[in-house]
């Protein structure tokens, strides 16, 4: 018997005066949601609410309400002391996407190695959906992604963007261009990570008339060998700015944008909605939101 979630979902209960609604807000079934208030009434030997059209509290559930708040606030209150005892160098797991693990994070490793010495951070690179399974499963502490997840189960904070551009060999007949318009796309072989890996791009291309086919388009799954492809001359790459900064710097790469149209991606950091802050997972926040990251991991050419 879960003594903390009955007193949580009755003093939920007790507010909202309504089952189905309880049971939608705390994420369980409503019969649910009967049978851990039908075990707290067991559990006291009296009726705590009037079932009629109306879910009201009986004299004996207001009472309760008053020592169950009093009993929650002390239970969440020894739970942070006894956090408070573990010790400083617990180790972080972070999950990335492919893009942030290779590219982004390194500086952010960079950063809390300064600030944080005695902590140790793990690190699982994989595809958006691994990670936020991962998430879910609490075998991660937080999961840094490049596209917005829309789960109620899930906090999704933007903490920095980057820019999502076109890249061609230096000897493409392109390469004194700066943008390429719609007959230039319409002609392009797109080389790119795999569909849906630049979601903002090919939503942008497809207003413009433009579908990644396979007589149009080569799907490679990593970044390195997207790179590669291009600097060789086998077509026009989609990727971030961060992943290919260092090649345009020295010259083996060439950015080109959308005519009338950047494309900005957001990175997301995300987490389960948590009642006890871990204070190494709080630290890591700080640093990756901290305006130094920002700086250095976005350049807009």
């Amino acid at each position: 018997m879960d003594i903390e979630q009955m007193y949580r979902i009755f003093l939920t209960l007790a507010k909202d005066k309504n089952f189905s609604r309880v049971a939608e807000k705390l994420h369980i079934s409503q019969p649910a949601v009967s049978q851990h208030i039908k075990n707290l009434e067991k559990l006291y030997n009296v009726p705590l609410f009037i079932r009629s059209k109306n879910v009201l509290l009986t004299p004996a559930g207001e009472t309760l309400v008053t020592y169950a708040e009093k009993i929650l606030s002390l239970y969440d209150q020894s739970f942070l002391a006894t956090q408070e005892q573990k010790t400083s160098n617990n180790p972080i797991k972070v999950g990335t996407s492919l893009t942030i693990g290779t590219y982004f994070l390194p500086r952010i490793i960079s950063q809390c190695k300064k600030n944080m010495v005695d902590n140790v951070i793990h690190v699982k690179v994989g595809k958006t959906k691994e990670v936020i399974q991962k998430l879910l499963n609490d075998e991660i502490d937080v999961a840094l992604i490049v596209e917005e997840i829309q789960m109620k189960l899930l906090i999704a904070e933007p903490f920095a963007e980057d820019e999502i551009v076109l890249i061609i060999s230096p000897d493409h007949s392109w390469a004194k261009n700066h943008e390429l318009g719609i007959k230039e796309l319409l002609e392009a072989n797109f080389i790119i990570m795999e569909t849906g890996s630049h979601k903002l791009a090919e939503d942008t291309l497809r207003r413009l008339g433009i579908e990644f086919t396979p007589s149009n388009s080569m799907e490679i799954g990593d970044t390195e060998a997207l790179k590669s492809s291009v600097e060789n001359g086998l077509g026009v790459g989609i990727v971030f700015y961060s992943a290919v900064q260092n090649e345009v710097q020295k010259g083996t790469l060439k950015v080109l944008r959308i005519d009338g149209h950047k494309m900005f991606q957001k990175f997301y950091w995300v987490t389960k909605p948590n009642l006890y802050s871990n204070k190494n997972v709080d630290m890591l926040k700080e640093i990756i939101f901290s305006k130094n990251i920002h700086v250095a991991s976005i350049e807009k050419n």
